[in-house]
């Protein structure tokens, strides 16, 4: 009986043990079998996160445009801007995908391709607007008013955009600082300074001072600007001779005999000598070079992009910009700030998401910075910062710092004059300057409101 129960005791140990040796095993691996588990699982999730990731973002989505082609088209020319404008849409092309592709136009050519492409209703998907975003191009472009960089629009850019409408439809990057171009070296040197020049009676004793200094102080030649910018002065704006805004919108204005002063004005400063003999044949290099060597020393009715260039001629000479002389007692000093780099997007474009997200683009980042650098004039983004680089730039900064009160206006004809007189005052300015008389001033006059009346009743037909 003991050796029984020894027997089955022995038999009970040895199980014992052998459930312990199991047990032990298991434990021992099971550390490794569970890391081994969670690696498979971890490729297994990975695999997984992949085929999601090839669900919901294929391939280039982190491009959102991917292969989407649109038409944008320009004036800029090599050298003012047309690099840098080419640099920003492949910046924008890079980060998105898109396939933004310049057309270039020559700048004389672009209004009537504009014009063109308005009438058979195929615009471009992005285009700049050359100054007429509201006024001619307003059924043709996608209202911008919601769009996030449009709080950075100052109050000169949302005067011009928007009007009396209430709705803005582009994004204008600069607007234009277009007035008095004096070499203020050479005034200062023959004891004129422009920035004291405040009324037309100081203008006029500047003049004289000039012509006695032996100076033909008007580089002034045949451009039809001669007698735009300075239209409002006499007819439209606030403070000017006359205000015949109203009439001149609706059709109904007389240019006898309220437009007749400034051709008065042209006339006076031909007959105190202050303009070249050959002013009416006078080529843009002439001009150039005359303000460059200090020949003359006022573009009366251009931009601060003008001064620039008489500056790279000959870096000797400083200019400045000055706003147009107050027309009459009290009367506010003006700048024209026109639109100057503008551009928007085809209402009826097929990617006028993607134009939109250039704009944005273009409002923010440092390529479109660049370009407002390079474009000159005034800044019309408050988030973009003024640049010294540009001495057009600094021009424009400088006069609207020494004039916070002047008043910076949409360009006159722009505004008021129905479309095409551009080419009529293109015509007018000439024939002034070669025959100032008061029968030909009259003549003008004439031609000036025939051809008003026949392209505004065009404009209005129903």
């Amino acid at each position: 009986m003991k050796k029984i129960l020894a027997l089955l005791l022995a038999v009970i140990m040895v199980l014992s043990l052998a459930a312990c040796g199991g047990n032990g095993g298991n434990e021992s691996k099971a550390p490794e079998t569970t890391k081994a588990t969670e690696k498979e699982t971890e490729k297994e999730t990975e695999k997984e996160t992949e085929k999601a990731d090839d669900t919901t973002e294929p391939a280039g989505d982190d491009k959102p445009y991917e292969g989407a082609k649109l038409e944008f088209t320009t004036r800029i020319q090599p050298g003012a801007g047309l690099e840098e404008l080419r640099a920003l849409v492949a910046a924008f092309n890079e980060e998105t995908g898109a396939q933004i592709e310049l057309t270039e136009y020559a700048d004389a050519d672009y209004e009537s391709a504009l014009k063109t492409r308005m009438a058979s209703n195929e615009m471009p998907d992005i285009f700049e607007t050359h100054g007429w975003s509201r006024l001619r191009y307003g059924e043709f472009l996608e209202p911008v008013n919601n769009e996030p960089w449009y709080q950075y629009e100052n109050d000169v850019a949302r005067g011009i955009l928007e009007g009396e409408g209430g709705v803005g439809y582009a994004l204008m990057m600069t607007s234009s600082c277009l007035a008095n171009i004096w070499n203020y070296t050479v005034c200062m040197e023959n004891g004129v300074d422009p920035w004291e020049i405040e009324t037309m009676d100081d203008f006029y004793a500047a003049i004289k001072k000039l012509v006695d200094a032996g100076i033909v102080p008007f580089v002034n030649h045949n451009s039809a600007g001669d007698l735009t910018h300075t239209g409002g002065l006499y007819t439209s704006y606030d403070d000017a001779l006359e205000v015949h805004g109203e009439e001149q919108l609706n059709g109904t204005y007389k240019f006898n005999p309220s437009f007749k002063p400034q051709l008065e004005f042209w006339a006076d400063m031909i007959e105190m000598g202050a303009m070249w003999e050959d002013r009416s044949t006078m080529d843009s290099d002439m001009q150039n070079e005359r303000m460059a060597t200090g020949k003359s020393v006022l573009y009366y009715s251009n931009g601060t992009g003008y001064a620039e260039t008489c500056h790279e001629l000959n870096p000797d000479y400083e200019y400045v910009c000055t706003p147009y002389p107050a027309i009459k007692e009290g009367a506010k000093r003006y700048v024209a700030g026109g639109e100057g780099y503008t551009i928007g997007v085809y209402n009826e474009s097929a990617h006028k998401d993607v134009g939109m997200a250039f704009l944005n683009y273009a409002a923010t980042s440092a390529a479109g910075q660049t370009l407002v650098n390079k474009m000159g004039g005034l800044p019309a983004l408050t988030n973009m910062e003024l640049s010294e680089e540009s001495y057009a730039t600094k021009l424009a900064n400088e006069c609207m710092e020494r004039y916070p009160d002047a008043v910076y206006v949409n360009m006159w004809d722009r505004e008021y004059m129905p479309s095409g007189m551009w080419g009529t005052f293109g015509e007018m300015t000439p024939s002034l300057y070669a025959d100032w008389s008061e029968e030909n001033q009259l003549h003008i006059l004439e031609e000036l409101q025939r051809n008003y009346d026949e392209k505004w009743a065009a404009a209005h037909e129903k």
